[in-house]
């Protein structure tokens, strides 16, 4: 069993991913050989050792899930408003007049937005500051929480 605070666990975590993610790549490259070409890397050992960084990183999840509950309105919050904040920056804001040439003749349209530029460009900044809130609020939970979990 191991103690550390919930940032380093959070950094541990993104290493254990990319550690599966290497792992699954060298056993799907080196899983089945032709005689003729064979493999000088053991695929049971790297397959013992996915199966063995897979537990690590479950049992790391699951101590970070259960440490976030007191936080997770904060991260909801976080999660949704960055998600607001992408839809509304590829909003369509096309206001004024547009000149459509057709096989005949020309056609023009006007285009209203009820959001325009300027009203997106104000949603989206107090998105943002809403965000480094929630982002402040995370970073300090993270830092001053603790957790144990069992890595080997």
């Amino acid at each position: 069993m191991k103690t550390i605070k919930l940032h380093t666990a959070l950094k541990l975590k993104n290493r254990l991913v990319g550690e599966v993610g290497r792992l699954q790549s060298v056993l799907a490259r080196e899983n089945s050989r032709r005689d003729d070409n064979p493999s000088k890397v053991d695929a049971g050992k790297v397959d013992s050792l996915l199966r063995t960084t897979r537990g690590k990183l479950v049992r790391l999840k699951t101590a970070i899930a259960a440490a976030n509950i007191p936080i997770y309105a904060a991260l909801a919050r976080m999660e949704e408003t960055k998600s607001a904040l992408a839809f509304y920056q590829t909003l369509n804001t096309r206001e004024g007049v547009e000149t459509v040439a057709t096989y005949k003749d020309n056609v023009t349209y006007n285009h209203t937005a009820y959001l325009n530029r300027e009203a997106v460009d104000e949603l989206v900044a107090s998105f943002q500051e809403e965000i480094n809130a929630a982002q402040d609020e995370v970073d300090s939970f993270n830092a001053s929480t603790t957790i144990t979990v069992d890595l080997d």
